[in-house]
């Protein structure tokens, strides 16, 4: 888990303080720079996506290396 970004060590760590024991990290299921993964796997998408309990999305930016938390001024 350490070689990880830190935003996915951040959403690991978010999970279990909502109660929640598994997360599915789609960057992590499905090869992001692989069409015909993205392809196979995106039937399945909504069936993933309407039985989540909850959605953690980063919008810091458009990598998961800063993490997901930021100091504020």
């Amino acid at each position: 888990v350490e070689e990880l970004p830190k935003g996915h060590r951040d959403a690991f760590g978010i999970g279990p303080a909502l109660g929640i024991r598994h997360i599915w990290v789609e960057s992590l299921c499905i090869k992001q720079n692989d069409e015909t993964d993205c392809l196979e796997q995106s039937p399945s998408m909504a069936s993933i996506y309407s039985n989540e309990r909850c959605s953690i999305a980063a919008t810091m930016g458009i990598r998961w290396d800063p993490g997901f938390f930021s100091e504020r001024d």
